[in-house]
């Protein structure tokens, strides 16, 4: 386990690194000059590309790598989940103060890990009954699709956007359509491919379990 927290906080300081180079050397430097060139590079070299927003994903694998590897952890988290909640929400407000200039450096540097830290811990607070978020229906269901949302709901938005005209004007039924959308969508990925997967992996997790205690019995 320490190699892989290892791991996880060298992604992370990979992830800032990054974004520190790039906004110092690719896009500060235009700032003042000329506006829509640096607003054109964040989107380019620090909003868009994987690398730079590896974040929303690397906190899911955390919270899937304790929950699948350090139950005891987990159990301990969910135990706690009030606290887990009050803590992502205060987490994700300070995200949301950090990004009232969302092309500032401490935004781009902190505010993305900040913010899917944040995030995490709300979702985790949701995916048990004991907590208070985790008793109103249909939270659970919601943190159970939020990686597959996590994934579409970029590309969903835009199809909106290309194909539902109305969607270019803004207001309230863009935002209604880019929410419905975007959650059956990641409805469909989740009932058709990430669960299914899911299950496939408990039962051949479950098989390696017995095949490993028949080893150990038939040993002793």
């Amino acid at each position: 386990m320490v190699k892989t927290t290892a791991l996880v906080m060298a992604l992370l300081g990979a992830g800032i690194a990054i974004r520190a180079y790039l906004y110092s050397h690719n896009l500060a430097p235009v700032r003042a000059e000329d506006g829509d060139l640096f607003a054109l590079r964040y989107i380019e070299q620090i909003y868009y590309p994987t690398y730079t927003r590896l974040d929303g994903l690397h906190a899911g694998v955390a919270l899937a790598l304790i929950k699948t590897f350090r139950r005891s952890w987990w159990d301990k988290l969910m135990a706690h989940s009030n606290f887990l909640l009050v803590s992502g929400m205060m987490t994700t407000g300070a995200a949301i103060w950090l990004f009232r200039d969302r092309f500032s450096f401490l935004a781009a540097i902190i505010g993305f890990p900040l913010l899917s830290l944040g995030l995490a811990m709300v979702v985790a607070s949701a995916t048990t009954s004991n907590g208070l978020i985790g008793k109103i229906r249909g939270f659970g269901w919601i943190a159970a699709l939020a990686y597959s949302l996590y994934l579409t709901h970029k590309e969903i938005v835009h199809l909106d956007y290309e194909y539902l005209s109305y969607t270019r004007q803004g207001g309230w039924s863009a935002s209604a359509t880019y929410f419905v959308t975007s959650f059956a969508v990641a409805a469909l990925l989740y009932l058709c491919v990430e669960r299914p997967f899911l299950r496939m992996r408990e039962r051949i997790s479950g098989r390696s379990r017995r095949t490993s205690a028949s080893a150990l019995a038939e040993s002793a």
